[in-house]
């Protein structure tokens, strides 16, 4: 479970929700790329040769394992967390936090508490955090009652942060109080008063990191706080801001009132760039990249190196469109008189830093890289309210919805339409595009989730009725079309899956 950056420490609600209209966030899933849990390549994630994932039907859960289809959570679900191993299933139902064990045949499900606002789990389902709607916090550990451990928790938002074993909690009062607590038996270890809400903190709460407004002048500035070694040590940078944060490793880059750019790494500052603040990150490693002076700046932990670019142009814009997560790899395009391309460049040591051109940039709404470096964009046709998709500067489809794109051992799924052709012709059409050769799966496709390269789940047909909006649900397996179920609302999945990342749209200036 990563925690790099945020402030919910609970896995989150894995709905899929990939309808072949633009959605309210907009992304295209390229998976087995980077997060979550930041694992570029598929061996990371393994799925069984017997497809098993979990469905909705209007909130209620339903599990399909090898050809049978369940229902395991009994009532409508707010939330539900899955364990790393798929095998527990905790999820709050009318305000009331449940467990069940879904590993056997028999379903077994045990309340664990009622009243509950939030809740997070470890990576086992061992342990459970939660804050009951009247501000009490609870340690519930697997086989035993559940222990008060805090008061006064804030219900108006998530703010639990538990490590796997639950030695160590944190959360946030009514109050705006930051507690760091003994999870054995609620000891407070540290508390401060927070007015900034993001916190970054490593997985096992050995290292918090958060900014806060300092009101105790005439002229409030920002600080920037991080405990370190589970609390023993503090340290305070005033009238700074963080820019970019690496908890679990203890590092961070911040700047000052002057805009000057610093690296931190375990206690240690260093000043890296005056009056700089702006630029890209990778995910995971800490890399930025700047485009400025004659091409970009590198910086790699406390060293930045420049990197020349020239385009015979009167006038260059460069404007940074992605870089991979292990920050060796940067896209970007360049315009200048009339003149505009995608660039590729590698920033991995030993190479030779040129910039390489992938494409022209006519057109191009959106662009991504995959974990094994291809670029994947989109470009606009006049008239069409569809796209076509291009990887490394090669057309692979015509008219396909490129908000809902999956990559996986490459090999591309994504949904393709009709628009302006025969209307007798199938829409929607799921397709698989392997080696550039289109395989049609299925047509009327609302919805779809890759299990795996053998295993797809669609629902389709989608339609509202008495304001339930369902559809019949499918799986795509070795070649064969087999139905599961009607009135699917969404699908989720019981197994470690691959990694989503969210393709935006970029202003074309």
């Amino acid at each position: 479970m990563k925690s790099s950056e945020k402030r919910i420490k609970t896995l989150p609600l894995l709905i899929v929700s990939l309808s072949v209209i633009a959605v309210a966030a907009v992304t295209i899933i390229l998976l087995l790329f980077t997060n979550g849990n930041n694992t570029a390549g598929s061996s990371g994630y393994i799925m069984p040769a017997k497809p098993r994932f979990i469905y909705s039907k209007n909130n209620v859960l339903y599990m399909y394992d090898d050809g049978t289809a369940k229902c395991i959570s009994e009532l409508p679900t707010e939330d539900y967390t899955l364990t790393n191993d798929g095998n527990k299933l905790f999820y709050l139902s009318d305000n009331s936090l449940w467990c069940g064990n879904i590993e056997n045949e028999e379903i077994k499900t045990e309340k664990i508490a009622d009243e509950v606002a939030f809740y997070t789990v470890n990576s086992d389902g061992s342990k459970a955090m939660y804050s009951a709607k009247n501000g009490d916090v609870f340690v519930y550990s697997k086989g035993s009652e559940a222990k008060k451990i805090g008061t006064n928790c804030t219900t108006e938002y998530m703010s639990l942060y538990m490590s796997d074993n639950a030695d160590k909690v944190m959360y946030i009062t009514k109050n705006e109080q930051l507690k760091y607590c003994d999870g054995t038996n609620g000891k407070v270890i540290f508390v401060d008063y927070v007015n900034s809400y993001t916190i970054r903190c490593s997985e096992n709460l050995s290292t918090v990191m958060y900014g806060k407004t300092d009101y105790t002048t005439d002229y409030p500035g920002q600080k920037v706080i991080v405990y370190s070694n589970f609390g023993e040590n503090k340290e305070v940078f005033g009238e700074c801001r963080i820019f970019r944060a690496y908890p679990e490793k203890n590092i961070m880059y911040y700047t000052d009132f002057r805009n000057d750019l610093y690296y931190y790494e375990n206690g240690k500052s260093v000043k890296i760039r005056d009056n700089d603040n702006s630029g890209i990150s990778a995910s995971d490693e800490p890399v930025l990249v700047t485009s400025g002076g004659k091409g970009f700046l590198v910086t790699k932990k406390d060293k930045t190196e420049e990197i020349e670019f020239s385009v015979k142009a009167s006038c260059v814009l460069i404007t940074m469109r992605e870089i991979s997560a292990d920050g060796n790899t940067l896209i970007f395009t360049a315009s200048g008189d009339g003149n505009s391309k995608i660039y590729r460049l590698d920033l991995s040591d030993g190479s030779d830093k040129t910039p390489v051109a992938i494409d022209d940039d006519t057109n191009v709404t959106r662009i991504t890289l995959t974990g094994d470096k291809k670029v994947v964009y989109s470009k606009t046709e006049y008239g069409s309210p569809m796209r076509n998709i291009y990887v490394d500067g090669k057309l692979i489809s015509e008219n396909a919805d490129s908000d809902n794109i999956t990559y996986l051992d490459g090999s591309f799924y994504y949904i393709k339409n009709t628009y302006g052709k025969d209307e007798e012709e199938p829409t929607s059409v799921l397709t698989i595009n392997q080696d550039g050769k289109e395989t049609a799966v299925k047509d009327d496709v609302s919805r779809y989730f890759v299990l795996d390269k053998d295993n797809i789940t669609m629902i389709c047909g989608m339609k509202n009725k008495d304001d339930f909006r369902g559809g019949t649900l499918y799986l795509y397996k070795d070649g064969k079309i087999v139905k599961i179920d009607e009135e699917v609302t969404s699908i989720e999945t019981a197994v470690k899956r691959y990694d989503k990342i969210d393709l935006d749209y970029y202003s074309m200036q």
